[in-house]
């Protein structure tokens, strides 16, 4: 992936879009995850997590929600790693990558950042809903959750395979750099 890739203005494209508009995908999402809830009191088979809402299996369900919880933080805290290495660097790449990124990369930034803390917070509630006897409730919040940090981890997976490019591309142009032979170097020697 190359900075222009990541870059280049596509806005009339469904790319363009996804890419540039984190936060609207997150609500798509979460609307597609409500229409499957909708969907599910009619065709109660298409409720994969139906299961979990029944009592007998509430302590696994608490277990998973806990876990997601878990994974969200881990997830915040490896995109904070990220963020912090894409804002460090000094080179000429990179910095001419943040200044094209402009707002589309701040939003992606802050939503790969954010997403998972709000997805980790809904886990925890979700908890407490199964704690208050709310199992239906928390089996949906829980596949909301899932479907968050799922969209979260592959948009950070993303951003850092752009922010490899860029490290690559620099190794390269400093490996080059270091093995050019500068011309005075080469009639140093010679006299005549």
């Amino acid at each position: 992936m190359t900075t222009s890739d990541v870059n280049a203005p596509a806005r009339s494209s469904l790319r363009g879009v996804v890419r540039d508009h984190p936060w609207w995908c997150n609500a798509l999402l979460l609307v597609a995850t409500g229409i499957h809830g909708a969907a599910s009191i009619k065709w109660p088979s298409a409720n994969v997590l139906a299961p979990l809402a029944r009592s007998d299996y509430a302590a696994s369900a608490n277990e998973l929600l806990l876990g997601v919880a878990g994974l969200a933080g881990l997830a915040s805290g490896f995109a904070g790693v990220v963020i912090v290495f894409g804002l460090q660097s000094p080179s000429h790449r990179f910095r001419r990558f943040r200044w094209a990124g402009g707002r589309s990369l701040r939003a992606n930034w802050g939503s790969v950042m954010i997403t998972p803390i709000i997805a980790g917070f809904s886990a925890v509630v979700g908890a407490i809903l199964l704690g208050l006897n709310h199992m239906s409730s928390a089996t949906w919040l829980l596949e909301a959750t899932l479907v968050l940090l799922a969209h979260s981890c592959a948009r950070l997976a993303w951003l850092l395979g752009a922010l490899a490019g860029l490290v690559a591309a620099d190794d390269d142009h400093d490996e080059r750099e270091s093995r050019r032979v500068s011309t005075s170097s080469l009639f140093a020697g010679h006299r005549d």
